[in-house]
């Protein structure tokens, strides 16, 4: 693919060559970019889970979907800012509805698009005109990436091809522009630098919000997801987290019989998975005659999990 992507940059497309000022050239110390809202936990969160475990750059980056990066130097943030406060740019509504990926020489980035490319493209060619930089359209290619897989076309790659559809559709309504910068220390174990938020600007406004307040409006960046607690569920009829339990005696706890059962799935790892046991596992583990308190299962896969959460007796 002509259109490739610089690991660490994440870029959706190179904004271009420099214009015929020397401060506006493009720098990849900052970026213009598309970021979910913090107030929609349920879009951002199950992304940023995937992303700490498959993303190279979800210690660097929050999810985000590049209009112009690289962007400009850092020192002509405040005129550049100035500038897109006078554009009269349109909100619109970003439905990442496809999966895709871009093949590098030992990797592929995996990625949502969405279906039309034609709002952003418009978006970003208002901005690019706007500095007096060349527009081309055709080669925007709008994208969030999830992570990275190092063997294309084989059963890893495909599984993880699926599991990025299971975080499908996508969609908020942009109402703000995000321009990142990179901080100047280096991160941890002194890698590369985060991108942090500089400014937020407020399309409808066309105000610039800068500071604490601009970075709260943005969903972080991905820490380590995978070693922080998580929220168990239960079903009450309705689902809802598990209350935390009072403090008690072990005099006050009576003695009553517990019945475990456990079900080995036996995970598959070549694509596409055997879904044939699928059935006869979900009767049994609904059967009257294999009633359990507990429910252990081992060696769960994506592609089992949501075949056993689409049966209405289980979800209920």
């Amino acid at each position: 693919m002509a259109q490739q992507m610089d690991q660490e940059s994440d870029s959706s497309s190179s904004s271009s060559s420099s214009s015929s000022s020397p401060k506006l050239a493009p720098s990849h110390d900052t970026a213009l970019c598309l970021i979910p809202p913090r107030s929609q936990i349920s879009l951002w969160q199950p992304v940023n889970r995937v992303r700490s475990l498959h993303d190279r750059a979800s210690a660097r980056w929050p999810p985000h979907i590049n209009l112009v990066y690289p962007f400009v130097q850092q020192a002509a943030l405040p005129e550049v800012a100035q500038i897109l406060c006078q554009l009269q740019l349109e909100a619109t509504t970003v439905s990442l509805t496809e999966v895709g990926s871009f093949s590098h020489k030992s990797h592929s980035t995996i990625f949502l698009r969405p279906a039309a490319a034609a709002p952003l493209a418009r978006l970003r060619s208002a901005i690019c005109r706007a500095l007096a930089w060349p527009v081309d359209d055709a080669a925007y290619q709008p994208h969030m990436t999830v992570g990275q897989s190092d063997e294309a076309h084989r059963d890893a790659h495909m599984f993880f091809l699926e599991k990025a559809r299971l975080l499908m559709p996508l969609s908020w309504d942009v109402t703000s522009l995000a321009i990142l910068v990179r901080e100047p220390s280096p991160g941890p174990d002194g890698g590369p630098r985060r991108m942090s938020v500089w400014a937020q600007l407020d399309l409808d406004s066309r105000q610039l919000i800068t500071g604490r307040d601009a970075e709260a409006a943005f969903c972080p960046i991905a820490d380590n997801l995978s070693q922080q607690p998580r929220v168990t569920y239960h079903f009450n009829g309705a689902w809802g987290p598990v209350p935390s339990l009072p403090p008690h005696n072990d005099s006050d706890m009576a003695s009553q019989r517990l019945i475990l059962a456990s079900y080995n799935v036996l995970a598959e790892f070549k694509w596409p998975p055997d879904s044939s046991r699928y059935p006869a596992l979900v009767a049994n583990i609904l059967s009257t005659k294999a009633a359990a308190d507990v429910i252990v299962l081992q060696e769960v896969t994506d592609h089992f999990l949501s075949f056993l959460l689409e049966n209405p007796e289980v979800a209920m």
